[in-house]
């Protein structure tokens, strides 16, 4: 399934009226339910910062509208949100939260409220697993809350953008993702030894990932990779700090992507973009990562940044029930400065566009 999660525009408003009815008929189990009067919706259209954001995927199959408000506090607020009930249960939910939380981080603003029934079990557990949690009881409905971005105030939250990527730092509400991706049986393939089994496991590792943000010598720096169009996963990448000498840091590459989005060169488009800010912003000195040499995807991909093959390890690792040759990369800051016309050329060309 591909959708794409956009701003809603007025020629959106009717789709939007019936799912909302359709969101009150599911709640209340009834067709008796009424819709949005004249003219609720035209805030949205003009020059508030309130917005609708819409999944599409051929016709507009689910909204959420978000407010901007500052009284009592800095929040946003996530008032109606309708998934048709086909295209339940496949993601689209959690995708749409995200982009509410990256539109409160682009407006500096920590925190997010919304209200649910107090019936709706399946809503309360939705949004639990997302990080939510109950802020204040009013009455029949439970009011909810998020500190969507609790990083040191210090530390900003890493968000590197390409032409078709968001790489950014993981959050509470990405357990899920996260959970799902390091657990997928083809993703992980080449890597048995960080592959979870449990979610148990999953969670103990992702608290560490949240926690080690907030350090001031960060070890971990792998970044959830998503569609800049639709929000979806497409995996992860980033790096371990591996040593700190007076040069810089030492660190090891790692990347893995569903199976779904392999040879379109999302990995090679994502890795650029890494290694420019390891070098530009982190401090980095030396870069190594490797593969499996059957795994010549993965290779290809070091190789189209500029990486520089320094080993090869034969019958080194026992995989899938035999000894299999493994290959080692390396890029040192110079080399990458000093790295091939083409390269250079877009790094400079993205400068100048700043």
């Amino acid at each position: 399934m591909e959708y794409k999660i956009r701003i809603a525009v007025p020629a959106d408003e009717e789709k939007i009226r019936e799912l909302f009815l359709e969101m009150l008929q599911t709640i209340y189990q009834t067709d008796d339910v009424k819709g949005y009067g004249d003219g609720t919706l035209d805030r949205f259209w003009g020059e508030s910062p309130d917005r609708i954001y819409v999944a599409e995927d051929g016709k507009v199959v689910a909204f959420l509208s978000v407010e901007v408000h500052h009284d009592p506090m800095d929040h946003i607020y996530l008032d109606d949100f309708s998934v048709t009930a086909t295209y339940r249960n496949k993601g689209i939910g959690s995708a749409m939260i995200r982009a509410a939380e990256a539109y409160a981080e682009e407006m500096s603003i920590t925190a997010i409220l919304l209200h649910v029934e107090k019936t709706n079990q399946s809503a309360m557990r939705f949004y639990e697993r997302l990080g939510y949690s109950v802020f204040r009881d009013d009455g029949q409905r439970f009011l909810l809350k998020k500190e969507v971005f609790r990083l040191n105030k210090t530390k900003k939250a890493i968000r590197l953008e390409t032409e078709r990527l968001i790489l950014r730092d993981y959050t509470e509400s990405d357990f899920e993702a996260y959970y799902k991706l390091i657990t997928d049986d083809q993703t992980m393939y080449y890597l048995q030894d960080i592959k979870l089994k449990s979610v148990e496991a999953a969670k103990a590792e992702f608290t560490d990932v949240l926690d080690d943000m907030k350090c001031t010598n960060r070890k971990y720096y792998f970044l959830h990779m998503e569609l800049k169009d639709s929000h979806e996963q497409v995996g992860s990448i980033g790096y371990t700090v591996t040593d700190q000498p007076p040069a810089g840091k030492l660190v090891h590459m790692g990347y893995f992507t569903y199976p779904k989005f392999w040879g379109n060169g999302y990995t090679s488009e994502a890795l650029e973009k890494v290694l420019e800010y390891a070098f530009t912003v982190d401090n980095v000195y030396r870069v190594t990562t490797g593969c499996l040499a059957e795994n010549v995807g993965s290779e290809r991909v070091m190789q189209k940044n500029g990486m520089i093959k320094e080993a090869e390890h034969v019958d080194y690792e026992w995989h899938d029930g035999k000894m299999k040759t493994r290959i080692e990369y390396r890029l040192l800051k110079n080399e990458w400065e000093n790295g091939s016309d083409i390269v250079n050329q877009k790094i400079t060309n993205r400068q100048e566009n700043v």
